[in-house]
């Protein structure tokens, strides 16, 4: 349906399979708002090009992860290349730790809270149901390799890794990142 310029589109399927509603189009820009759960959905604004695989894309990953060791990765990659703008995290039921597990983080091996920590921008330890983290990026680079984000046991302080799994609990993660497309051959 058109109505003031805008295209309405009632549903797409998009990359992983999830359906999406209240989907709408404006010239090269697709917005799109998640509406039906699943362990990972990817949604994508696409600007620039005169088609869906050309242009910057700014790309949402939703996962839940569920604790079952003392790091955990989502099932999707960010692609080499992409500069990474926002993780949020939401502990959606109580995660369990021991040890010197005292909260926990999101980041990459060996480096555990680089994307945040519970209550960051102020760290807070904690495990209980709903802690937040909301890292943004102040000038992210781009990414030298694919990477993969891993929610982490951590110890007091959220910096270093806690020598305890995680055992119960799950995590709602969100990455928001920029990715490209190359312009197709004349």
């Amino acid at each position: 349906m058109m109505s003031n310029g805008l295209l309405y589109v009632n549903s797409i399927t998009t990359l992983t399979g999830a359906i999406y509603a209240a989907t709408y189009c404006r010239g090269t820009a697709l917005y799109a708002h998640p509406t039906a759960s699943a362990t990972a959905q990817l949604a994508q604004l696409v600007m620039g090009g005169t088609s869906w695989t050309e242009g910057l894309k700014t790309m949402v990953i939703t996962e839940t992860l569920t604790a079952n060791a003392v790091e955990v990765s989502m099932t999707s990659a960010v692609p080499k290349g992409s500069v990474i703008r926002a993780v949020l995290a939401n502990v959606q039921t109580e995660l369990t730790g021991g040890g010197t597990t005292e909260t926990w983080s999101l980041g990459i091996t060996g480096d555990v809270d680089k994307y945040g920590t519970a209550g960051f921008p102020t760290q807070a330890d904690s495990l209980a149901k709903n802690s937040k983290s909301s890292w943004i990026s102040d000038a992210a680079p781009r990414l030298a390799a694919d990477e993969t984000i891993k929610l982490c046991a951590a110890a007091t302080g959220g910096a270093s890794a806690g020598d305890t799994a995680l055992t119960v609990g799950t995590v709602k993660v969100v990455v928001i990142y920029d990715t490209f497309g190359s312009l197709a051959n004349a």
